[in-house]
């Protein structure tokens, strides 16, 4: 192959095309198409019957933003639902035709709560009495499919089911869950919106005549885990009191009678308070509109229940606003704010609740007011800062284990991998409340001998909140202006973690000068430590030294971004001298995600490279030649560097990769003609390249190869080969390519007799397990013919159970 041109692909069309990239054909799989938000594709696909998508992806073969999924086959086609629920919820015709041409094309193989509805229609149509349909009822209650479908709130993949398949929604098998998840679209569609009349009122006369207590047991019952209800579970409970309040007003259910319901119900609904909840405005107002209902105080003589009025009074800024935001108590009227004192409070009486929220009395009453245990933890240390509380600090200060823990939780050290966040003031916004606060502090450090770390303290969380005014301020009611004299040898604190802006840095140079470094860690972690390109520059100027050596240990320690070691390594002739930098790019500081970030990445390199900088790069082409070994395309960018080092006859092996490697690397920049030998032996043979050559779909380059292979005498290696492509093929469900050899290369699916064939029929059979332990129904179904597989065989495998064993039970001899 090495004397043929090296582009075999004819769909060539710019430079950026010389390199292998995914085709139409290779684009299969559902659950990467919409976790990379390319709905249309799918949509289109889909929508043209495309029988060649796989709902069921294995994770054999990755690219770098693949979704992840579980091994679990029928975990992995509910991720699939999942996503597909999560991505067309829109209740419009585009998606009525997308989920009608979807459930018509892959329901009978891949959807078992299908093909019950079917079998339910076959059964009311000849009139069979023996049908079960209580079994069938729960089944469907219980299964993730529909689950899935109510928790996002798919309005038209339902009404597709009901219109298409005539699904008939029933208070045992959907009604209750509807309610249980909070799904009012769902709710809406079914006892409002759906135009066929017989059938909703067949669902509302069976609602009338169910018990109710029934329902609100189920709600009071439901506590909707993370793992189970995914992602809506942040607004769980406000979707909730919205599906509640929405199906008493218009009295599709009655309020509960029995007390002993109704404090399930508010243990369930309502045991956290609105705070800890992290309710807006909005759906504190909401909830005490449900809590009123639940129990008809409706006629309450208060005037905060009439709540339509009470949401005139705020902004929609304050109701979409946290009650704990500034917005809401700080900068509040007194009256509004009483409002919302009121509702809380409200929430709490009705609810029984009698342990409040160390946050209710900051924000809307007196901290003494707080008769609770106050213990020494980083949640308090947070708080005082956050709202600029004193009595809270003051609290954390008079305890032995206050001081440390204050360090713990807001002061960075240069062992920390990540800056501690910066918490002063980001609940309070008046200015005259965080001087206050900072006099109080600066009073309490002033009348205690033992002053020098707190004040430190205090002077790098100023820097931090990045307000040169205040940090003035601070400094000026200090009696001790001594404050960089402080320092903790064992623990070092790097004072450049701190800085925000080029105005705070300018200041304190100014101010400070060499202090700023000195004793906190040196000149070398100062510069390591700035958190962006413009304050290194602005250093450089600031400081103007000739030769600043970088050790590797500590550029370890530092957070420099890449645009920073970029500049370091282009522009620091006669500034910086690099000692051992390793270019490892297994760290985060390497991992980047977009293409902006790769691309100078692949630039750096490429300078590195071509100016001969003594910088070790041998960790990030390992780290690039993982890729190979765990099955996963590697990004574009990097394939262009390896093209680039290819061209200019840099010695790859050895260096860069293995010589199996190599070939790999040849292959997916578009350079498969110029490998020499691809089966010399079974030590040099590397099965990625057929797992790339099958994920996308290159029938063109297996041609070739096949060519190449058929002139000569086979051996094992081309044997594994061509096992590695079929495997492939039914791990991930690439049936256009099985069809392709089927067509083009069919001896090697025939059975190895006499001179012809490839596979022994145990092989053959060993091939095919492959397809069903993956759910990838049309490849099994294409090669089963192929095979002597058997039922006993069969059931084994697959348990005699799941989506694979039922539709394919009557079709496989017994």
């Amino acid at each position: 192959m090495a004397n043929k041109k090296k582009e075999h692909n004819s769909e060539i069309e710019s430079e950026d095309n010389i390199y292998l990239k995914e085709s139409y054909d290779s684009i299969i799989s559902i659950q990467k198409l919409l976790s990379t938000d390319k709905m249309s594709i799918v949509r289109e696909k889909v929508n043209n019957n495309n029988k060649y998508l796989v709902l069921n992806s294995s994770p054999v073969i990755q690219s770098t933003n693949f979704y992840s999924s579980n091994n679990n086959n029928n975990i992995n086609i509910n991720q699939t639902f999942e996503l597909i629920f999560s991505k067309f919820q829109i209740n419009d015709q585009d998606n009525y035709n997308f989920f009608k041409n979807l459930f018509k094309t892959y329901g009978e193989k891949y959807i078992e709560e299908l093909n019950i509805i079917n079998n339910n229609n076959n059964n009311n149509n000849n009139n069979n009495k023996n049908n079960n349909k209580s079994d069938d009822d729960y089944i469907i209650s219980s299964s993730k499919f529909f689950r899935n479908l109510i928790m996002y709130n798919c309005v038209p993949s339902l009404t597709v089911l009901m219109n298409e398949f005539n699904f008939i929604p029933t208070f045992t098998n959907f009604f209750i869950n509807s309610i249980v998840y909070g799904s009012l679209p769902i709710l809406k569609y079914l006892l409002i919106d759906d135009e066929n009349q017989e059938r909703k009122k067949r669902l509302l006369d069976e609602i009338n005549n169910k018990n109710h207590d029934l329902i609100w047991k189920e709600v009071a019952a439901t506590n909707i885990s993370q793992d189970y209800y995914g992602p809506l579970n942040i607004n769980y409970k406000k979707e909730k009191y919205e599906t509640i309040l929405f199906l008493l007003e218009n009295n599709f259910i009655k309020r509960p009678e029995k007390s002993s319901i109704i404090k399930d119900i508010s243990a369930s609904l309502f045991s956290t308070t609105p705070i800890e909840n992290k309710l807006k405005l909005k759906d504190l107002i909401l909830s005490c509109k449900v809590i009123d209902q639940l129990l008809n105080l409706t006629n309450n003589n208060n005037n905060n229940n009439n709540y339509d009025e009470i949401s005139k009074k705020f902004t929609n800024e304050q109701l979409e606003s946290l009650l704990t935001e500034p917005i809401n108590w700080e900068s509040n009227e007194n009256t509004n704010k009483q409002i919302i004192k009121d509702l809380i409070e409200h929430w709490y009486k009705e609810c029984n609740i009698t342990e409040f929220d160390y946050e209710y009395y900051i924000c809307f009453d007196k901290l003494e007011n707080d008769k609770g245990r106050f213990p020494v933890h980083r949640t308090n240390c947070i708080t005082a800062l956050q709202y600029g509380n004193y009595e809270i600090l003051l609290k954390l200060l008079k305890n032995p284990r206050g001081l440390p823990e204050f360090e713990r939780t807001t002061i960075t050290h240069d062992i920390d991998n990540q800056r501690k966040p910066n918490y002063l003031f980001t609940k309070s916004q008046c200015k005259e409340k965080q001087k206050e606060f900072i006099s109080s502090w600066i009073e309490y450090i002033n009348n205690n001998n033992n002053n020098n770390e707190l004040s430190f303290f205090i002077f790098l969380l100023l820097i931090q909140n990045d307000d040169i005014g205040l940090l003035k301020f601070s400094i000026d009611k200090l009696q001790d202006k001594s404050i960089l004299n402080f320092n903790k040898p064992n623990n070092i604190i790097i004072i450049s973690d701190y800085i925000r802006s080029i105005e705070m840095l300018e200041y304190l140079y100014k101010e400070y000068g060499s202090k700023l470094f000195i004793n906190h860690g040196g000149l070398e972690l100062f510069v390591l430590r700035l958190s962006t390109i413009e304050l290194l520059k602005c250093f450089e100027k600031l400081e103007n030294f000739k030769k600043l050596t970088l050790s590797n240990d500590n550029i370890k320690k530092s957070f420099f971004d890449l645009s920073m070691i970029s500049h370091i390594i282009k522009n620091g002739q006669g500034i910086y001298e690099i000692k051992e930098l390793t270019f490892n790019a297994t760290t985060t500081l390497y991992d980047y995600d977009n293409e902006n970030d790769r691309d100078d990445l692949v630039s750096l390199l490429k300078y590195i490279i071509n100016e001969k900088i003594d910088i070790k790069i041998d960790s990030f082409f390992t780290h690039c030649c993982n890729y190979f070994v765990s099955f996963k395309m590697p990004p574009l960018q990097y394939l262009k560097l390896f093209d680039w080092l290819i061209s200019m006859d840099f010695q790859i092996t050895g260096l860069v990769c293995e010589n199996n490697n190599l070939k790999t690397i040849k292959y997916l920049t578009g350079r498969i003609n110029e490998i020499n030998e691809l089966f010399t032996n079974k030590k040099e043979y590397d099965s990625s390249i057929a797992k790339f050559i099958v994920q996308n779909c290159d029938t063109i380059a297996f041609d070739l190869i096949m060519k190449e292979i058929n002139k000569k005498k086979s051996n094992s290696v081309v044997v594994d080969f061509i096992d590695d492509i079929i495997t492939t093929c039914c791990e991930i469900g690439q049936l256009k390519f099985l069809e392709h050899i089927q067509t083009h290369h069919c001896e090697i699916l025939k059975k190895r007799s006499k001179g012809s064939g490839w596979f022994t029929q145990g092989q053959l059979n060993d091939i095919i397990t492959h397809s069903i332990n993956n759910n990838q129904i049309d490849c099994f179904e294409l090669l089963l013919k192929y095979t002597n597989f058997n039922y006993s065989q069969f059931e084994k495998i697959t348990r005699g159970s799941g989506i694979f064993f039922n539709y394919f039970k009557n079709k496989i001899k017994k």
